[in-house]
């Protein structure tokens, strides 16, 4: 699942919707992604996505 804009997610948005999507469903960040955000959100999201942080 893309989840978009990823940089508007709160941690408290994040685990809310972790406690209702299924582990087996990867959720992939997108939108505002940074190194430093990947970093920070790593324990959330399966992938990211960046194109303008590069």
């Amino acid at each position: 699942m893309k989840l978009f804009p990823a940089e508007a997610a709160s941690s408290k948005t994040l685990n809310a919707q972790r406690a209702v999507i299924l582990r087996s469903v990867p959720i992939v960040a997108v939108g505002g992604i940074t190194p430093f955000t990947m970093y920070d959100r790593r324990g959330f999201f399966d992938g990211f996505g960046l194109g303008s942080a590069l």
